[in-house]
């Protein structure tokens, strides 16, 4: 998957002949089969100029990979190389907060308190926000207190003890 999500890179390889049959155009290739995350893949991506396409960005994000699943939150959200789609924003934040990443748990925690892609719900929020801070998101902490004012003192104890159920369950993955 990693060759065919830059297979543009063909182009630049073939391009350099004289560097293939010198052999130093298989360092770009070495380089990129040895990528173990998301984040090494951008890197190798941003250096050799290329921009993965949404299919990319879904075919990592449906393989479960939650850096492409934030992503594509975020296109959907913001309109960028996708229809504007705040439910399906939501649907992929919220894959990306169940495996840890805590961008998607800020914004999905985000989303509820205004109701973007999601029925508005200040539990939720409030939830979702603490689950952010707990794992270290300093923005997502304020929010969370900002949330707690929204609620009534039983449904904030009810947040607070999911909030907690979630912090053990949707840690960051090392």
């Amino acid at each position: 998957m990693k060759t065919a999500f830059f297979i543009k890179l063909l182009a630049c390889v073939c391009g350099a002949s004289l560097l293939l049959i010198s052999g130093c155009a298989n360092a770009p290739l070495d380089e990129l089969d040895n990528a173990k995350t998301i984040d090494e893949m951008n890197a190798f991506a941003a250096r050799v100029g290329i921009t993965p396409t949404v299919a990319e960005w879904h075919g990592l994000a449906e393989q479960g990979d939650a850096t492409a699943q934030v992503q594509l939150g975020w296109m959907y959200n913001n309109g960028e190389g996708v229809v504007k789609d705040d439910k399906q924003a939501a649907a992929w934040y919220r894959k990306a907060a169940e495996q840890g990443h805590i961008d998607a748990q800020y914004n999905l925690g985000l989303m509820y308190s205004t109701g973007e892609g999601v029925a508005q719900d200040y539990k939720l929020a409030y939830v979702w926000s603490a689950v952010a801070a707990a794992n270290g998101d300093a923005l997502a902490a304020n929010n969370r207190d900002i949330f707690a004012k929204s609620l009534s003192p039983a449904a904030l104890a009810e947040a607070q003890t999911v909030a907690g159920q979630y912090v053990e369950q949707y840690q960051p993955k090392q």
